[in-house]
């Protein structure tokens, strides 16, 4: 009888463990797959329109800066295409990802789109320039690129990225410990349940409705609380792709519960059937 009680005791610490590492995989290749993947967040920048954000916000701070008072203001002010940023954006993830120390985009290329405009706006309206007014210019264009290194290239995103850059080694050698103890407790399950195919079914189809469960609550929780909308940020560019990213997250959290839930709940209708079957069977 004790022998038999101590038995049921390390099966069940058996499946714990297993439960656990199965969550704990399912999590962290999900996270390998967002948070560790620059693909990931371009698709956000992309979903969240982040460029034109970005442009709105360049234009917007300019003008909160700009001292100059000018007919060039405005012209400056949205003088940045939105293709060019978008692409300099591009190049500030994929560079802070891969640790390059190149700014977002050098001065001289914004310098050039800036005079590009102006001089197609001063040769339209045929207009000449004094030296008191290129000088204006000349301070509203450095005022302009600095807003573009800040904006484009932001702080906050440039942390981000930082921060899980730093942490990407150590997920994915935890996402590899988290595998291989699934596996190896899964193996020693399959053991036990060799002469009793159901058995294994039952148990696999417990850990599959427990992890299942945990992903639904929790992350729908999370996901249906809008826990992105609290996050606060100086830049309303980066404000709308947290959020956005966020909650795409925990949707990826909620639906691989989903199916983990109806794997588990599959699984346990079938090993019901099978024991109804068997049931049915005359001795």
């Amino acid at each position: 009888m004790e022998e038999e009680k101590t038995s049921r005791i390390r099966l069940g610490v058996l499946l714990l463990i297993c439960t656990v590492s199965l969550l704990g995989t399912i999590s962290l290749g999900i996270v390998k797959g967002t948070f560790f993947n620059q693909s990931f967040l371009l698709e956000q920048t992309k979903k969240t329109e982040y460029s034109q954000l970005v442009a709105n916000e360049i234009s917007q701070n300019f003008r909160e800066d700009n001292l100059e008072e000018s007919e060039y203001v405005e012209v400056i002010a949205t003088s940045i295409p939105q293709a060019f940023i978008e692409q300099s954006i591009k190049v500030f993830i994929y560079d802070t990802y891969t640790g390059s120390k190149r700014k977002v985009s050098e001065t001289t290329e914004v310098t050039e789109k800036i005079d590009s405009v102006l001089q197609s706006y001063i040769q339209e309206h045929q207009l000449t320039l004094d030296e008191t007014e290129k000088n204006k210019i000349e301070t509203m264009k450095v005022t302009l690129v600095n807003q573009f290194q800040r904006t484009a290239g932001s702080y906050y995103l440039f942390y981000f990225i930082h921060n899980m850059i730093e942490t990407m080694e150590k997920g994915d050698f935890l996402f590899l410990i988290m595998l291989s103890i699934f596996l190896v407790c899964q193996l020693i399950i399959i053991l036990l349940s060799r002469k009793n195919i159901g058995r294994f079914i039952r148990y696999t189809s417990l850990q599959l409705r427990v992890v299942g469960g945990v992903l639904l609550i929790v992350a729908g929780a999370l996901y249906l609380s809008r826990l992105s909308q609290n996050l606060e940020f100086r830049s309303q560019a980066v404000q709308v792709l947290m959020a956005s990213y966020i909650q795409t997250v925990l949707s990826y959290f909620v639906i691989s519960g989903g199916i983990v839930a109806s794997l588990g709940v599959i699984l346990g209708l079938y090993s019901f059937a099978r024991y109804k079957k068997k049931e049915r069977v005359p001795k």
